[in-house]
């Protein structure tokens, strides 16, 4: 495989890591247990189908735009030092877009093939509820005392070390 190609299929995997796919899956997953729930015995698979990708990309591209705005915040966490805005194997404009694409795709996807207020609710709460929530947690630094917090709960049941480092 010549650099070209190599560089092309890392810049490409490095995209994907930055939509955080095994948290856009329990999303997804959520979602699906929501629409069987919601329907009746006649399933719609091609509407579940559609509805799913839309919300798997405008999922993974509100994850994509949290990497850009936490990128100073990530720079000095050990967790978080290794990813790929961090390292520089992605720049903050191709991340940008990449998100812009995937969201107008997403859109499109909701829209054209599931219906309007889906489209509408997914964006709110995508981008306004995760953004600002999320981001916002993690400058004020909720996160750690909620982590903190369920690891102690939880902690005699699994036996988890729930020491501060």
């Amino acid at each position: 495989m010549n650099n070209t190609a190599r560089n092309t299929n890392s810049i490409l995997f490095d995209l994907i890591a930055l939509t955080k796919p095994r948290v856009n899956f329990l999303i997804i997953f959520t979602a699906i247990v929501g629409m069987l729930l919601a329907q009746d015995f006649n399933l719609d698979y091609p509407l579940m189908l559609y509805a799913s990708i839309g919300i798997y990309l405008a999922a993974s591209a509100a994850a994509v735009i949290n990497h850009v705005v936490d990128q100073k915040i990530d720079a000095i966490m050990d967790r978080t030092k290794s990813r790929p805005l961090i390292r520089g194997n992605v720049t903050t404009n191709h991340a940008i877009y990449f998100s812009l694409s995937i969201s107008l795709l997403s859109t499109y996807i909701l829209f054209e093939y599931v219906n309007t207020i889906t489209t509408i609710l997914t964006l709110f709460f995508n981008y306004c509820l995760f953004y600002y929530l999320f981001s916002l947690s993690k400058k004020l630094n909720i996160t750690k005392y909620c982590n903190r917090w369920y690891c102690r709960s939880y902690a005699p049941t699994f036996r988890l070390d729930c020491n501060d480092k």
